[in-house]
């Protein structure tokens, strides 16, 4: 602010820099064991007798995860790189929170069906995709270009 000295302006910006590279970590990480819930939930859904979903069709709907994932990398990047980074994690944070939710009601009413366990993945790949550019983006945006790939690593 104003009448501060260089080094109090320095110290002031290593501390935005700090709350923003723990936020952006946080939200990373969070992000990334949000796709731990399906896995979780396996075993329940092959001991269910009710459940006709075999390890092999889990597979498929996992094929269907990482394949949307990959597709949608491509699209991510450049996305994100044009786009409002707040609103852009906003978006994919939001999306993938709502989608993951939907296997809670899946198991609420008893739907267990394949085609809509790959349906609800292929969406939730796509929106995972986004975090980690956009996240990439934010800190690329209070890091100096020195600092930069020392960021990217610890992410």
């Amino acid at each position: 602010m104003e009448g501060e000295t260089e080094d109090q302006k320095s110290k002031r910006l290593w501390r935005y820099r700090a709350v923003i590279f723990l936020i952006t970590y946080w939200a990373y990480a969070m992000m990334h064991a949000t796709r731990l819930c399906f896995a979780t939930s396996k075993p329940d859904i092959l001991d269910d007798p009710k459940s006709h979903v075999t390890l092999i069709q889990f597979g498929t709907i996992d094929l269907f995860f990482l394949f949307s994932y990959a597709l949608s990398g491509y699209v991510a990047g450049p996305l994100g790189d044009r786009s409002n980074l707040r609103y852009f994690l906003y978006i994919a944070c939001f999306a993938v929170s709502i989608i993951y939710s939907l296997f809670t009601v899946c198991r609420m009413f008893n739907i267990v069906n394949v085609f809509t366990f790959c349906l609800i993945q292929i969406v939730a790949g796509f929106f995972n995709s986004w975090v980690y550019p956009g996240s990439v983006g934010v800190l690329g945006k209070w890091f100096t270009a020195k600092q930069r790939p020392l960021m990217i690593v610890k992410l």
